[in-house]
């Protein structure tokens, strides 16, 4: 046991851009997938005309700014503007109820006659946006299915999901683990406790790493998901920490929503699956943490409300034990996150600030100058003591790019392309 404790302690916090190698779409894809300009025929049963009105509307306030960029508009902008109207429209639900948003339509006062218009049941205006909602989700959690692998065979070969869906080909995959199998073992992940998060909503991640385990280093070891027989085990989550684990901090598409849970918490509302979870199963329900203002109860977590939804369990158990390995992590991997959730970015500051021992990497091909200044001013802002770092006089220097005695390492990189890097492949 004191030589498991004595172990490295390696935390890995995986972005969308950790998924992309491996056939995972980038936010971009996504958001062209719930507008129809991407494989419309896997966006399920999401209305087009409602997403596309969303995203005009968008365009419309935003271009009110004169550093407007129409990138700048993605699928969690949509996401968060839904929310918006469902609360806006839950009040009209309330008898006597007062608008929480009453200037929401100034911007185009014409918006909520289009978006009544898009809508024709007898269902209300705020039932058709939860279901709007759900169908985006859904959407979205297909998507996550075609690449998604959740578990390896007695021969070793990760299989995705259904075998007829594998967005990464087979030579490629294998090529891929090779590499993914040699890095792990350079950075030493063999004689390492694996903390892993994803910010993604799937198992890839935890696939390969009990792939790597069991394969090369033979130990049989398991990757703890934070659920025990299925159902979401807060304790262990919190306290077992001298053990691998990949938590999902924005949910999973194999979590299932539940309206009562009497076997965990009884704000517990997810079990966990090998098969992802539809919408036709039911089970999705509103939760009003902070009163007059409900949330959609949903097994993934996108939009601008991720602070207030992970306030329930798992959520809030997996964000404390990230919290914790920040603060006493050996070494923290941060591949192909953009720096966008305020709620991680803290926990990435409090680790900077207070473990002396901590070194950090981060893998993302999209770091630019503009891109330094947000890490500083959001993140790290020690880092303002690097004149050169905020002024972005490293770019074409030798990779990687240290900071703060090497404390700070920066890799401009894909995940592929950095791990062919480390393999010295490039």
């Amino acid at each position: 046991m004191e030589g498991e404790i004595s172990k490295k302690r390696n935390v890995l916090l995986l972005g969308a851009g950790a998924a992309i190698s491996w056939g995972g779409p980038s936010t971009s894809q996504v958001t062209d997938l719930i507008l129809g300009r991407l494989e419309p025929d896997t966006a399920r049963n999401t209305d087009l005309n409602f997403t596309n009105l969303i995203y005009n509307f968008l365009h419309i306030k935003y271009s009110q700014d004169p550093t407007y960029k129409e990138a700048k508009i993605n699928f969690e902008d949509i996401i968060n503007v839904v929310e918006e109207l469902i609360l806006f429209y839950y009040e009209e639900e309330k008898e006597g109820g007062k608008h929480i948003l009453p200037h929401f339509f100034d911007i185009k006062p014409d918006f909520k006659r289009d978006l009544e218009a898009c809508f024709k049941n007898e269902e209300t205006i705020y039932e058709n946006l939860l279901g709007s909602l759900r169908d985006i989700f859904s959407s979205i959690s297909s998507r996550v299915h075609r690449y998604s692998w959740h578990y390896s065979d007695a021969n070793f070969k990760i299989l995705p999901c259904e075998q007829h869906i594998d967005l990464c080909g087979r030579n490629e995959r294998s090529y891929l683990i090779g590499l993914f199998h040699s890095w792990a073992i350079k950075i030493g992940l063999d004689q390492s406790f694996i903390r892993a998060y994803t910010l993604n909503y799937d198992k890839l991640y935890k696939v390969l790493f009990e792939d790597f385990l069991n394969r090369i280093c033979e130990t049989g070891a398991e990757i703890f998901e934070g659920f025990k027989n299925n159902s979401p085990l807060a304790r262990d989550i919190i306290f077992k920490r001298n053990q691998h684990c990949h938590f999902n901090l924005h949910g999973s598409i194999y979590w299932h929503p539940i309206e009562k849970n009497t076997q965990a918490l009884p704000d517990s509302h997810f079990i966990i699956d090998n098969a992802p979870y539809s919408r036709s199963e039911g089970g999705t329900s509103m939760v009003e943490l902070e009163q007059g203002k409900p949330f959609l109860n949903s097994n993934i977590i996108a939009g601008f409300k991720k602070m207030q939804r992970s306030f329930i369990s798992p959520f809030k158990q997996m964000h404390a034990s990230f919290e914790m390995d920040c603060l006493d992590g050996d070494e923290i991997y941060i591949i192909g996150y953009s720096f966008s959730d305020l709620h991680i970015n803290a926990g990435l500051k409090s680790a900077l600030a207070e473990n002396q021992k901590l070194k950090i990497y981060i893998i993302d091909p999209s770091f630019t100058k503009d891109s330094f200044r947000k890490l500083v001013t959001e993140v790290f802002p020690v880092l303002y003591k690097e004149e050169r770092f905020v002024n972005g006089e490293n770019q074409g220097i030798r990779i990687p790019h240290e900071y703060l005695d090497k404390k700070i390492n920066i890799y401009p990189l894909t995940f592929e392309q950095y791990l062919k890097f480390e393999n010295g492949l490039v």
